[in-house]
């Protein structure tokens, strides 16, 4: 079985269309049980500027296929290829030509949903009193799945290392800005309350910043300390008493614009839930700046004098920059969890940005965080080009994520229409595909997220997006409208599909075995021969050649030997016969093949050139080791007879009659099925030797492929797969029987007959051959008894 397909399991589509109206909109809609999925892009609809977009997320069980992989029915990374599949659907409406769609990995969860009008989009999705994914974003409000939560006892806060970023002066006449923005929650008040702190007394003293909920008494109000170590300066800023509380959610920012110097403190400005805060200033005639000092960063403590927060914390972030009032606001009204990375406060120089960004998050975002890192999401950098990433972020007794009190959790999108990923090891070039027509099928390789999903340090999959590419949503034209047929479909064949495809072939040359010739390019002369270990009719694995890794045997080694003997099968005779260096043998004359576990639990090859001229009948012996004191025989096989490719007879490709052998007239969707191919050149004419013998043999033809289409209305199932972009999917197996190739039944719908067709490739040439195979495809309760 060289194809495998994953059906989706769910999909939808989201948009922000107008509706009928054509002054509100849809994009609180959803369409999770709709049986089409649709992508658009209309200009000017309802006014000269207007724009609408439609996107399609389909989502694929990736567990069960990563449980597939360990089972050894999908090959391993490097030798298989993903496709994501959508079939065109068919509709009445004006089809868009000439545009690109972009395939993209979904960075956070959803849900399906069941929505079904895709015309007044009258389905409500989540928050609009329905289920399941809308074109919406989070907003003020809302809450994200995860935070940190933290108690008073001194056992729980995060700890950053020193870096020079963190450091908010030249350390030499002048201070530069900074900003702090974080949600808070507080619990308990009745001390001071850390919310981010640069600033110890332990050993040397290292005071730079402090910004922390001050409690007891009448405070229960926001500080910032700004420190001269030099000097033993420090500027302090508060707002008004009584102006946090526990037991509810507030936006803190604490923002500095760097003036230094005595006045310092007129120039830091303190937010509250996106309001300017009322503050009381604090000079300091000593004051000049802050010092840079090797205190680390902590997040809700200032564990040098036991101060610890006491409550829950997100969305935790470092900018340097003094965010100005307006880009407050704009943090404030995303909510958590938001993109300060889509923000105007946000910068992509190297200067004035966010520096450093700690969401807290558990369920929505890739790679998650955990109860030991908490990743930092800003990919910012400091004066010496350090990356502030994961590998300088360290916890003291962090207590992990949990979900205590947040309202709206992870279903709303980070980004309106969608959180895609578009960062480290994505390249959006890979997953695009141009439509000239507009009725084409989607199918794009996608192998590399797919192999990201499937790395078991991936910690989550949520599917892929599919939309028009950047410049034709944005353009001024419309491309109204391409769908595809969803999951529900009644269409079984046209659902979408992800689509494993890989060489499964095995080109077993014991009867098809050739001395070498300088005539022919050097892997033609490679032969490859097959051992396989059948124990009381069944295939299974030798218990010391393992599959996997072990501490004393290198995975799937085995080795092989040539003897000389007859073809009479007297058996072998002699020594070990020498082998010219290529395949399995490392070296000139060396008398041991490398061989290996072909993939197949059983199954195990080899592959060596064959120079010997004067021995035209040889045996392999297969055995465990390089002749060492511990080497074991496994099985010595039937004699191969050596040709010459001298002997070879040319037959036209068109020439050939094939057959499937044990074609059964119906299968149930639960077979695997194996046919074995009998291909003889169709002018074949008995002689004397052939009508006597009671076995015709069948033609070794190295590259043949199979297809098959629904016989009813042609609708290709498996196309011919004779690329190497696609593994050669399709290519046949053979053996000294002939050729052969398993199906797996379970992709085709039921109560239909389909049809086989074969391509043969000699040289530059493919020729279909004329003779079709039929059979049916039944459900398994309609196979009698």
């Amino acid at each position: 079985m060289a194809v495998k397909r994953i059906k989706a399991t769910k999909d939808t589509t989201i948009t922000n269309a107008y509706k009928a109206n054509l002054t509100s909109r849809g994009s609180g809609s959803n369409m999770g049980a709709s049986d089409i999925l649709e992508v658009f892009s209309i200009y000017a609809q309802a006014s000269t500027s207007s724009s609408e977009l439609s996107r399609i997320l389909i989502d694929f069980d990736i567990a069960s296929l990563s449980s597939s992989r360990d089972a050894g029915n999908i090959p391993g990374s490097g030798s298989v290829d993903f496709y994501l599949r959508l079939f065109n659907a068919e509709h009445s409406s004006t089809t868009a030509t000439d545009y690109t769609m972009l395939i993209s990995a979904v960075s956070q969860s959803w849900d399906e949903g069941a929505g079904l009008d895709m015309e007044d989009y009258s389905d409500p999705g989540i928050g609009n009193g329905g289920q399941g994914a809308t074109w919406v974003a989070r907003k003020s409000g809302s809450f994200s799945a995860g935070s940190l939560n933290l108690d008073s006892a001194g056992t729980e806060y995060v700890q950053v290392s020193d870096a020079d970023a963190f450091s908010f002066t030249d350390n030499s006449s002048a201070d530069t800005a900074f900003s702090i923005s974080a949600w808070i929650y507080i619990d308990d008040i009745s001390a001071d309350r850390p919310i981010m702190s640069k600033y110890t007394t332990s050993g040397d003293n290292a005071r730079e910043w402090y910004f922390y909920a001050k409690g007891g008494g009448s405070y229960e109000n926001l500080h910032l300390y700004l420190f001269d170590e030099t000097n033993d300066a420090q500027i302090q800023v508060n707002t008004a008493a009584g102006t946090i509380e526990t037991g509810q959610w507030y936006h803190v920012v604490a923002a500095y614009d760097g003036r230094g110097g005595p006045q310092a403190g007129k120039g830091i400005s303190i937010y509250i839930n996106g309001t300017s805060s009322t503050l009381t200033v604090g000079t300091d005639a000593s004051y000049v700046i802050m010092r840079n000092t090797t205190a680390p960063v902590q997040i809700g403590a200032l564990s040098y004098n036991s101060n610890y927060f006491d409550g829950q914390m997100d969305e935790v972030s470092v900018w340097s920059k003094e965010l100005a009032s307006y880009d407050v606001k704009e943090i404030y009204n995303e909510a958590v969890p938001n993109n300060l990375k889509k923000t105007t406060a946000y910068e992509v120089d190297d200067t004035n940005k966010l520096m450093a960004w700690w969401r807290m998050e558990w369920d929505q975002v890739i790679p998650k965080d955990t109860a030991t890192t908490i990743y930092d999401r800003s990919n910012a950098y400091d004066g010496t080009g350090q990356n502030l990433d994961d590998a300088d972020l360290l916890t003291s007794n962090y207590a992990g994520i949990n979900k205590d009190n947040e309202t709206n959790t992870g279903l709303y999108w980070i980004d309106e229409g969608g959180t895609f990923i578009t960062g480290s090891g994505y390249n959006p070039s890979l997953y695009t595909q141009k439509f000239t027509t507009g009725v084409e099928d989607l199918e794009v390789e996608v192998t590399h997220q797919v192999e990201e999903w499937l790395n078991p340090n991936y910690t989550a999959s949520y599917g892929f997006g599919v939309f028009l590419s950047g410049s034709y949503e944005t353009k001024e034209n419309s491309y109204y409208t391409k769908k595809f047929f969803g999951r529900d479909s009644q269409y079984v064949l046209k659902r979408p599909v992800l689509e494993a495809r890989w060489d499964s072939s095995k080109q077993d040359d014991t009867s098809n075995f050739y001395l070498s010739s300088s005539r022919v390019p050097a892997a033609e002369n490679l032969n490859t021969i097959y051992m396989y270990n059948f124990v009381r009719g069944q295939l299974k694995n030798l218990p010391d050649v393992h599959t996997v890794g072990t501490a004393d045997r290198d995975d799937g080694i085995i080795y092989v030997s040539i003897y000389s003997g007859t073809a009479d099968g007297s058996g072998p005779t002699g020594n070990k016969l020498q082998l010219p260096l290529g395949g399995g043998v490392a070296d000139t004359n060396h008398t041991n093949i490398t061989g290996g576990y072909a993939g197949s639990t059983g199954v195990y090859s080899a592959s060596f050139a064959y120079n010997n001229k004067t021995v035209t009948s040889i045996y392999p012996v297969w055995h465990s080791g390089a002749g060492g004191v511990q080497d074991t025989e496994y099985l010595t096989s039937s004699a191969i007879t050596v040709n010459t490719f001298d002997e070879q007879v040319i037959y036209p490709i068109n020439t050939y009659t094939t057959s499937i052998t044990n074609l059964q007239a119906q299968y149930s969707t639960n077979d695997q099925a194996h046919f074995r191919v009998f291909v003889r050149n169709r002018d074949w004419n008995p002689n004397i030797y052939t009508v006597a013998s009671t076995k015709i043999e069948s033609a070794i033809i190295p590259k043949i492929y199979y297809k098959v289409i629904r016989a009813v209305d042609e609708q290709i199932v498996i196309n011919y797969g004779t690329g190497s972009g696609d593994q050669g999917y399709t290519k046949l197996s053979y053996d000294a029987s002939g050729s052969y190739f398993d199906l797996d039944m379970s992709i085709y719908e039921t109560d239909f007959s389909y049809q086989v067709s074969f391509l043969i490739n000699e040289g530059s040439d493919y020729v279909e051959l004329k003779d079709k195979f039929n059979f049916r495809v039944v459900d398994e309760n309609d196979i009698p008894g």
